[in-house]
């Protein structure tokens, strides 16, 4: 709270980049009001933090949503609720941490490179068309229409 009380706030401008976009905001409830480089993005309440600088949100209807803040600095659906968010977010790190690593792949491909491994569709994490999961124990395939800094559907998968 002293921090808050002292620099709680402060926003930091930058004339030669956006100079009505704050390149910084301080403060507990600045970071959890203002999107990364935006200046404020939608009514989400941050609920995940990743240590990918990966922000997972939740809006007033309990939808689930994700942000590569590095890449991105927007936030795009992703989960029915926080449940499935959670799920997600623990794939993810699976996925980036797997021993043999992932590849990426320009293009929806989930369910064509799930079907060649033989990997059931992972309900629990499959929202729609916003992000679908497969896998089993040894390994994941994940397939988003756009986001983690790519303009069109990508899929990952691990190794």
């Amino acid at each position: 709270l002293d921090f808050e009380a002292a620099y709680g706030g402060l926003r930091v401008f930058d004339a030669a980049a956006d100079p009505a976009v704050p390149s910084l905001v301080v403060g507990p409830y600045g970071c959890f009001s203002a999107g990364p480089y935006t200046g404020h993005e939608r009514d989400l309440v941050p609920v995940i933090f990743g240590v990918d600088d990966t922000i997972y949100t939740l809006d007033a209807a309990g939808r689930g949503w994700v942000c590569a803040a590095m890449v991105e600095g927007v936030s795009r659906p992703s989960a029915r609720d926080g449940r499935q968010l959670l799920t997600q977010a623990i794939l993810w790190r699976a996925l980036v941490a797997h021993p043999a690593g992932f590849d990426i792949v320009d293009g929806a491909h989930g369910a064509s490179r799930a079907a060649t491994r033989g990997l059931p569709v992972i309900a629990d994490a499959t929202c729609d068309d916003d992000e679908r999961w497969w896998g089993d124990a040894a390994q994941l395939v994940v397939e988003i229409p756009r986001g983690n800094g790519y303009p069109g559907p990508m899929t990952f998968a691990t190794r």
